[in-house]
């Protein structure tokens, strides 16, 4: 596979709608599940670290991106829309960096994780989406402040695809944060015995024994089958 883009962030910051709290890498946009209130689902917070000012939440080069909640749950992500073209293997990866904790001792049962939607939607959540797997303060060789590689791949419907980075907490505590950098997107050929790796959709609904994407899977499996046979 080809790299086709890759970031350290360093082309800067912005702040989204004009609002300080949302500073997001240029190119990339905040999206969240707005809750109730009372510390359920709240709004992150996004910002940059800089290295440069002395933040050690900074994996390479001079930024990383944040986002993050205090004494509140979240889930929310920064999104961002490639062009890649239709029935392309692509594969996201990125570091990620967890901090989560309370007074209490406990953490906020905090998750990170990288997805893709191979159609080019922009909601995290969305049923076609498909996710690699977590670094999770629940995995027994989670550690706090532990720089993680997660990744993804799947293969583009769309010209468009869009990554998403997610994070996810579920407890409320002093501080849940998810710290973001070096990027790398890369694009090749769909080989012929191409086995998915990730089936994990969100927003996944059980079908008998089956999620979602395993069902829609297995169908695509079938019907090449069929008319290679």
């Amino acid at each position: 596979m080809q790299t086709v883009f890759s970031s350290s962030f360093s082309e800067g910051f912005y702040d989204y709608n004009g609002i300080g709290e949302l500073t997001c890498p240029y190119g990339w946009t905040p999206s969240w599940v707005q809750g109730p209130g009372g510390g359920k689902l709240h709004r992150p917070e996004y910002d940059a670290k800089d290295r440069d000012i002395n933040q050690p939440e900074v994996r390479t080069g001079r930024y990383a991106a944040n986002f993050f909640t205090v004494y509140a749950t979240h889930d929310g992500c920064l999104y961002r829309k490639f062009r890649v073209g239709a029935g392309k293997l692509v594969r996201a990866k990125i570091w990620c960096m967890g901090v989560s904790h309370g007074k209490d001792g406990r953490d906020g049962g905090h998750g990170m994780r990288v997805g893709i939607d191979p159609e080019g939607g922009v909601n995290h959540l969305g049923m076609g989406v498909v996710y690699g797997d977590y670094w999770s303060s629940y995995m027994d060789e989670y550690e706090e402040r532990k720089w993680k590689l997660v990744e993804v791949e799947t293969v583009s419907v769309a010209d468009e695809i869009t990554v998403f980075l997610h994070a996810k907490c579920d407890y409320a505590a002093d501080i849940n944060a998810s710290h973001w950098d070096d990027f790398v997107l890369e694009v090749g050929e769909v080989a012929e015995d191409y086995e998915p790796k990730y089936v994990t959709v969100a927003g996944e609904k059980p079908i008998g024994d089956m999620t979602q994407a395993q069902l829609e899977e297995l169908i695509r499996r079938i019907v090449k089958e069929e008319t290679s046979g």
